[in-house]
């Protein structure tokens, strides 16, 4: 499998002539980015003939500061799925395995392809990971799992007690990989912090990102947390002046603006809500999710209903190309505006097909 990008705006409009696109395609934030980093952009951006200095140092403090780690525990990356795949390379070779629960992200399977090892994918048990079934794919040659929480494209969560019993589970030398690109819109209380499992001394990296909740997705910063030895590892193979200055700038900025994050989290709330609603309404099965997107399954036409929607200016995800998972919508959760939008373009998408039928 190879990572497909969602569809861009202006490949939409310059295709179809559209000239109003709303994209709710790829998981960007629909507010936009703090105050506070595009001011850090502005004010620093005529120094970008200057190479990074203390910036890194200080994204460093800041996240071990709001996380109640160590800056040794914290490993900056060049968007989160730099971080994912220099894991991949330190710790997996040829001959090893990693267990990818599926439907999952991409970039798993190419970072474990890429270091030579076997991909061993797990089915889904009604879209959920199967957790019985990853621990009877465990075999001597297992190094890695891969788990996102909460998933993409799902939207699921894994427990707390479902996570630990797995962990539990596991021989000592298998490091879990524990992506929460999209923990920081979680609302469920059963859900676990990998930081909390991190600081029990479990084999794990807990990989984050700015690109969704802190809506800095075009400036490509990410970050690991893990043990002092595993995040030097990490540290000693990244090229020099790894991430911009801006990029940090902005970063540090944005992690520090607790409101702008607060009212990320609340518009994404009450759009999650107000889509779940509305999709169920026309009679379409919707996961219930706890990311910042939803997933419409069991769908008949996929492909004629993505047409049919950016016939109509809206992208949305379809996630047969990008999963491997036909029959699912995936739809970011966007404005009130953008959500209203897309609600009334599907439906006339869908009464159009079916009369057409």
């Amino acid at each position: 499998m190879t990572y497909v990008a969602g569809k861009s705006a202006d490949v939409l409009k310059r295709e179809l002539g559209v000239e109003t696109v709303v994209k709710l395609g790829s998981n960007e934030s629909p507010i936009g980015p703090s105050a506070r980093a595009v001011e850090a952009i502005t004010t620093y951006a005529s120094q970008s003939h200057i190479y990074p200095g203390p910036e890194l140092r200080q994204l460093h403090d800041t996240i071990a500061e709001g996380t109640g780690l160590s800056p040794a525990n914290v490993v900056i990356g060049n968007g989160s799925c730099d971080v994912l795949l220099s894991v991949a390379a330190q710790v997996l070779t040829h001959g090893d395995e990693a267990i990818i629960p599926e439907p999952s992200f991409a970039m798993y399977r190419i970072g474990a392809r890429a270091a030579g090892a076997t991909a061993v994918g797990i089915p889904h048990r009604d879209y959920a990971f199967d957790i019985d079934a990853i621990r009877a794919a465990v075999t001597p040659r297992t190094r890695m799992l891969f788990l996102t929480n909460p998933n993409n494209p799902t939207g699921l969560v894994l427990t707390r007690t479902q996570i630990t019993d797995l962990l539990d589970a596991l021989p000592d030398d298998v490091l879990v990989v524990l992506d929460e690109a999209y923990g920081e819109f979680v609302d469920d209380d059963q859900h676990v912090d990998g930081v909390d499992l991190l600081r029990e001394g479990r084999n794990i990296i807990v990989t984050r990102t700015f690109s969704k909740i802190y809506a800095l997705a075009g400036l490509r910063v990410g970050y690991g947390l893990t043990t002092p030895k595993l995040a030097d590892q990490l540290r000693a193979v990244q090229p020099p002046f790894h991430t911009g200055s801006l990029a940090l700038r902005a970063a540090n900025a944005a992690f520090a603006d607790r409101e702008h994050l607060e009212l990320s989290r609340r518009v994404n709330r009450e759009g999650r809500s107000y889509l779940t609603a509305e999709l169920t309404a026309l009679g379409l099965r919707v996961l219930p999710s706890e990311a910042n997107h939803v997933l419409v399954v069991d769908l008949e036409d996929v492909p004629a209903i993505d047409a049919a929607l950016n016939a109509r200016g809206v992208i949305s995800r379809p996630t047969g190309p990008s999963f491997d998972l036909k029959g699912g919508l995936r739809v970011t959760v966007g404005t009130p505006q953008q959500n209203q939008t897309f609600i009334a373009a599907l439906r006339e998408a869908l009464h159009d097909l079916a009369a057409s039928a």
